[in-house]
This record gives structure tokens, C-alpha cells and sequence, in this order.
């Protein structure tokens, strides 16, 4: 599910102590920095695991998730289909704050366990659920659509609030 609201994440993240994956890179390292400064100013308490790589993401997250219903990917996930690799228990909450697009649809209609934070100045252009997972038989015929456009969404990440 899209959330266009940091401070939607931030109000959820600040109730429990959550889990913090962050992708090593300098998008991910800054973007932490912030964060972190936000999150020992409120006195939250988080757990932070550094990752590099989809195998280091399900590794943390394995490790840490029992401890934590919360979790927080910083610049990772987004283009993963994060319920079926991170195979979250059905409580567990999860937030992707992520530049690197384009976005793996099924987090973007996963209503359950995945939001994904978007600023509302990104403009997706998400299809409707149905136009993606429809029965095929019907359109065997039919010119699929070519309307394509692209998103520039990465320096619209930061400011986080």
C-alpha cells in the first residue's frame, strides 16, 4: 500500500522500538543520518542492521524480526516483493522508504504488512489492481497498452518530514 505521508511512518515508528535495515549506500547512509538524528531527539528506540545485498536483507530480518513488529527498510526493498522474500508473520508492519525504482507492484498492493512511503509529489501513475491481475483468456486479442512514462522520484525522498 502507497502512503504519501513521512509522518504517517514517523507517528507508527515512534509507538514501538523498530527495526532498521539500511542499504550501505551514500542515498541510504544520509538518509539514516537523518533519521537518526529525528529518532534520538524523540528518544525511539530502534535496532540498526547496515545491508548490502538481498541476501544480507533476509539474513537481518530473520535475525531481528521476532524482536521487533515494526520494521524500517531505508533505500532497499522497494523492488523486491517483500512479503514473499522477507516472509513476514502476519503482525509485523513494514516500511520502505526506497529512491531505487520502479517499485515491485506487489508492495504497492500489499494492504496487509507493506507500506511503502511515496512523497506525495511522485507521481506513480499506479494501474488499478484489476487492470494488472486480470484473467488473460479475455484479452488474448486485444493491443496491449504501450503507455509508458517515467517517474523521476529520487530527490524527492529527502526531507523525511
Amino acid at each position: 500500500m502507497i502512503i504519501n505521508s513521512y509522518l504517517e511512518m514517523y507517528k507508527a515508528i515512534s509507538q514501538e522500538r523498530v527495526l532498521v535495515l539500511v542499504n550501505t549506500s551514500v542515498d541510504g547512509v544520509c538518509a539514516w543520518r537523518i533519521l537518526q538524528s529525528m529518532l534520538q531527539v524523540d528518544d525511539i528506540q530502534y535496532t540498526l542492521v547496515p545491508i548490502d545485498g538481498r541476501s544480507q536483507l533476509e539474513q537481518a530480518f530473520q535475525t531481528h524480526s521476532s524482536q521487533n513488529a515494526l520494521v524500517l527498510l531505508v533505500d532497499c526493498g522497494g523492488n523486491l516483493n517483500i512479503v514473499e522474500t522477507l516472509e513476514p508473520v502476519e503482525d509485523c508492519m513494514i516500511y520502505i522508504v526506497d529512491s531505487h525504482t520502479p517499485y515491485d507492484l506487489d508492495n504497492v498492493y500489499d494492504g496487509n504488512n507493506v507500506r511503502l512511503v511515496v512523497p506525495s509529489s511522485c507521481d506513480l501513475e499506479v494501474p488499478r489492481y484489476e487492470d494488472i491481475y486480470e484473467d488473460d483468456s479475455d484479452d488474448e486479442n486485444e493491443e496491449p497498452n504501450k503507455k509508458e512514462k517515467s517517474t523521476d522520484c529520487d530527490s524527492a525522498l529527502i526531507p523525511l518530514l
